[in-house]
């Protein structure tokens, strides 16, 4: 599956802590939950899911304070899709990325290298 090879990837470089690493024993245990949950009635999936689907927490923009804050947990000496981390920490760059992101997010858009 797709989603398998785009997670696979997307944590094949944080081998620095193995406990956060994605393997074949992580996909089996997510796809047993999704199983599972699959089989629970409308009702009884938002009752386990706890979510307020009336609310529009999921569906509103990133605030800047989001973007700085993950920024800014960053390791040094890092990079992603080779904009080192230390870059990013920058307050335009955060700025930059910040309505980049929104944009992205209003515009239903998700870029390929993610």
């Amino acid at each position: 599956e797709r989603w398998h090879s785009d997670i696979s990837t997307l944590f094949s470089g944080i081998r620095e802590n193995p406990d956060v690493a994605f393997d074949e024993l992580f996909y089996q245990e997510i796809l047993a939950k999704k199983d599972e949950f699959d089989k629970m009635s409308d009702e009884e999936q938002i009752e386990f899911s706890n979510l307020d689907l009336s609310s529009d927490f999921l569906n509103c923009e990133l605030n800047f304070r989001e973007v700085s804050d993950a920024i800014d947990r960053t390791k040094c000496g890092k990079a992603y899709l080779d904009i080192p981390n230390d870059v990013m920490k920058n307050y335009n760059a955060k700025i930059l990325l910040h309505k980049f992101l929104n944009l992205c997010f209003i515009a239903g858009v998700n870029p390929s290298d993610w």
